[in-house]
């Protein structure tokens, strides 16, 4: 437990340092890309190479397709390096720095059982703002708010 909150707090200070940057490139840094089917939503971004993210952190259990490209991922339970094509669950609470090795297209299918279309319900609906909104311990309490 101990390493797993090791691991989140070392994501949230790069996560910090990032937003921090006057390069920032914001939220969403690179284009998402929406897709909707009966009952479920796509969301797939492109990602250059060299470029250091922190992903959303999410409300639910999903699938993540990794169509082009390699990584090197930490997440609370480590480090791993992913090379596409390939597909793996993602569960809920998880939140990723992610080195982008080569040039990347990831996407995100998640279940949308009433078919929402409309982008802020979609992002209320997955996308938590907080790991507290889980139940789950916040890193670094002492920069919240900051």
């Amino acid at each position: 437990m101990i390493k797993l909150l090791e691991n989140r707090e070392k994501i949230a200070h790069l996560e910090c340092a990032i937003k921090a940057r006057p390069d920032n490139l914001g939220e969403d840094p690179f284009p998402l890309e929406h897709s909707f089917a009966p009952g479920l939503y796509a969301r797939q971004v492109t990602c250059p190479a060299g470029a250091i993210i922190v992903t959303k952190l999410h409300k639910t259990e999903h699938f993540i397709f990794m169509l082009k490209g390699r990584v090197q991922v930490v997440t609370e339970e480590g480090a791993k390096e992913i090379v596409a094509p390939c597909m793996f669950r993602s569960p809920i609470g998880v939140k990723r720095a992610v080195h982008i090795l080569e040039e990347t297209v990831w996407v995100n299918v998640m279940a949308n059982p009433d078919d929402l279309t409309d982008m802020d319900a979609i992002e209320d609906r997955y996308i938590a703002k907080s790991y507290t909104e889980l139940g789950l311990e916040e890193p670094m309490k002492e920069l919240k708010g900051a």
